[in-house]
């Protein structure tokens, strides 16, 4: 029977033990708290991207909408 020499997480639940994906982090494989810190900080680090994202957004709206205000404003009636 062929089998894995692979290092594996597993938690024991009541429905039984439950193997967890490897997590390989910039360290290496990560299990337990280090792995659950690990995955805290990108999780923070992700959020972080996507608010600077959507401020970026919404700081362009608005250059863009004060541009097209003062083309309209030089627009001969």
């Amino acid at each position: 029977m062929a089998h894995s020499n692979q290092i594996r997480e597993f938690l024991l639940t009541d429905k039984g033990i439950d193997l967890v994906d490897v997590y390989t982090g910039p360290g290496g494989v990560l299990t337990g708290s280090a792995r659950a810190a690990q995955e805290a900080q990108e999780r923070a680090a992700e959020l972080m991207r996507t608010e600077e994202i959507e401020r970026r957004k919404r700081e362009l709206d608005s250059k863009s909408k004060t541009l097209e205000a003062q083309i309209t404003a030089l627009l001969p009636s």
